[in-house]
């Protein structure tokens, strides 16, 4: 699972690729959130190498109810949701 959606960097290199990197939960004074990180890759093709110099991080606050089931395609719709440009259309591939 991920998203697709294109971007070009600063120095002309794109990608089309956002893959989670990191997903983790932590639980402080009660609370419990989600913290995840998504790297842009250049394509589906280079999933399992180095990410290109881009990374978005996240943290969602959330009760135990909230995640039934993969943690990691929970975050992926809340990334979806989070309302970032660079990933505003994105596709699930």
């Amino acid at each position: 699972m991920a998203l697709q959606k294109s971007k070009t960097l600063e120095n002309g290199v794109s990608g089309n690729y956002w893959k989670l990197t990191f997903v983790g939960i932590n639980v402080a004074n009660g609370a419990i959130t989600v913290n995840a990180d998504l790297a842009l890759f250049v394509s589906s093709a280079y999933k399992d190498t180095y990410p290109l110099a881009l990374k978005k991080s996240f943290r969602f606050p959330c009760v135990g109810a909230d995640i039934n089931g993969d943690l990691r395609e929970w975050a992926y719709g809340k990334i979806k949701l989070a309302g970032e440009p660079d990933l505003d259309g994105a596709t699930d591939v």
